[in-house]
């Protein structure tokens, strides 16, 4: 799987209900995908106690909610085939969207799925069916001790952003495309040591699988070694400090992962004691030491085995002020990690974060299935979601939001943001990002800036360069203008270096809903997308534009 991210997948499983901002978290930095907890689901079971969950549900029966709609556009694409030489077409898009949610007193349970169908006019070996799935299910086996926890995507994703792409999004190359599927599943054990100390134990089964879409357009091969099917298990052993620590709090978390695939197999086994020690009531110390050892069966660049040693400061100030900054040793690398969050008033948030691991695309998607939530009313959160990345499979270009007006905008991508090649790769991770967002009385606006560093740390020699990197920038907004008009704005920008070049994508998007009744809304999306590329290794530099508009109607069942 990973090295950061290797502890990342099974610890996530077990930290899936640490406290959130403003809140002290002492568990080792080392294990965390992100430097801040997870998004939380409204109806994670292993979190509030069975008396508070019985009086938050007091009176109401258990049941099920379930929704149905269709969608169908007519769609026009002047670059339909995403390659450098821009060939137009028009087809049909039809779309069915199910959502159900459960909450009962042992067990929650909610899932988006969306069935795509599409028909070209003049490419017909473009038709294609999409698959987009979100699922999550809580289950209590034994009254605040048991519980068991099943997360489930799919979705079709670019493996590069130099080969064959659109603003429209999905599947459109045999070569570039990957129809992708994932799920996470297994037992968590909770109990107390009187007031002294609390254990949770995990054990976490999962997988994911690439399929190659049966689209007739194979574009441009990426030159990347293309990702694996990798079969996953991790188990983890935490013990935390209780009550009767109140100036000192620790965290002690040992761990075991394994990722698996036909031709590799990663490993790494480890443990850290990590500390949180209040100066005053804003401030405190941290620090995190331990061992992490990892093993592949792939030829690696350097040894990852060694001591972890991290210290830093954490501020806190009531809930609407949190910074934690880190600096140490990890995986034989200089580290430093990071997390903010600032809400300078109730409309106005500013989230940051700062993230060093050793990872495979692999397990960023186990690690962010995750985190993946539902949220009350309907639609999930990731924690990527949580630092402004979009709703679509589109965010991997550091692009638009895709369609977030149509029926299906309720799905949460899983896609690691960075834009970079999603191969079969072993890296080191550093990325960094900060989302500025501001709630007017109709307008709700959201500015952010990011950037990844990756070092491939397995040798493969397909790939032409072993630094790649990406920056970005995003603006977004979306604005009630009218009772039943919604629109949405969005424009951004990324300069990527990688296969011994650069490129650079400029996208926008402008969007619209009406709704005519409560059955019935009338929505259109106007898609750009432009690519320069440089000196690439390995595919055409030639520039790449597309334009989609899309109009169509959807009816609630």
């Amino acid at each position: 799987m990973t090295a950061g991210g290797c502890c990342v997948a099974a610890a996530f499983a077990v930290l899936a209900l640490s406290p959130g901002w403003g809140q002290t978290d002492v568990t080792p930095s080392v294990i965390r995908t992100m430097p801040t907890a997870p998004a939380q689901s409204p109806f994670d079971l292993s979190g509030p106690s069975r008396a508070q969950r019985g009086a938050a549900t007091e009176g109401i029966a258990p049941e099920g909610q379930f929704d149905a709609g269709l969608d169908l556009a007519a769609v026009y694409a002047s670059n339909a085939q995403g390659g450098p030489v821009s060939q137009a077409d028009e087809y049909l898009r039809g779309q069915l969207n199910l959502a159900y949610q459960y909450m009962g007193p042992r067990l929650t349970a909610s899932a988006a799925y969306a069935l795509t169908g599409l028909y070209h006019a003049r490419f017909n070996h473009l038709n294609r069916i999409e698959n987009r799935l979100n699922l999550t299910a809580d289950g209590e086996a034994y009254p605040e001790t048991l519980f068991v926890h099943a997360r489930a995507f799919a979705e079709p994703l670019q493996l590069t952003r130099v080969g064959s792409i659109s603003p429209g999004g999905g599947s459109i190359s045999d070569l570039n495309s990957r129809d992708t599927y994932g799920y996470s599943v297994g037992p968590e054990l909770r109990f107390d040591l009187s007031d002294f100390a609390s254990s949770t134990t995990s054990a976490t089964q999962g997988g994911v699988f690439f399929v190659r879409p049966t689209t007739g357009n194979p574009g441009v091969a990426p030159p990347v070694a293309l990702p694996q099917n990798t079969q996953s298990i991790d188990v983890s052993e935490k013990i935390a400090s209780g009550p009767a620590f109140t100036q000192m709090q620790w965290t002690i978390v040992g761990s075991y992962d394994e990722q698996s695939q036909k031709a590799q197999t990663d490993r790494q086994y480890g443990g850290a004691l990590s500390i949180n020690y209040a100066l005053t009531r804003w401030l405190a110390v941290v620090g995190t030491g331990g061992y992490s050892n990892f093993k592949a069966t792939v030829p690696l660049t350097r040894d990852l085995n060694g001591p972890i040693g991290l210290g830093g400061v954490r501020l806190t100030y009531g809930t609407t002020f949190s910074l934690t900054v880190e600096g140490g040793i990890q995986h034989n690398f200089t580290s430093y990690l990071g997390s903010l969050q600032w809400a300078w008033s109730p409309l106005t948030q500013l989230m940051g974060f700062a993230t060093d691991s050793v990872t495979t695309p692999q397990s960023s998607l186990l690690s962010n299935l995750t985190t993946l939530a539902a949220i009350p009313g309907g639609g999930f959160s990731s924690g990527w979601s949580q630092y402004g990345a979009t709703s679509s499979g589109w965010s991997d270009f550091g692009a638009t939001s895709g369609e977030p007006l149509t029926s299906g905008s309720d799905i949460v991508s899983l896609v690691p943001t960075n834009g970079l090649p999603l191969d079969n790769a072993i890296y080191r991770d550093r990325s960094g990002g900060l989302t500025l967002s501001h709630t007017l009385e109709r307008t709700t606006l959201s500015l952010s800036g990011f950037a990844t560093v990756r070092d491939q740390l397995s040798k493969l020699p397909i790939e032409p360069t072993t630094r790649t990197s990406m920056f970005g920038g995003r603006l977004a907004a979306i604005r009630q203008m009218w009772p039943d008009l919604q629109g949405t704005a969005e424009v951004s920008y990324t300069f990527a270096n990688e296969f011994g070049g650069h490129d650079r994508i400029l996208s926008a998007q402008l969007g619209a809903l009406y709704h005519m009744s409560d059955y019935i809304d009338l929505f259109g999306t106007a898609n750009y997308i432009r690519r320069d590329g440089r000196n690439l290794i390995g595919v055409p530099n030639a520039a790449l534009s597309d334009i989609v508009l899309m109009i169509g109607v959807k009816a609630r069942i």
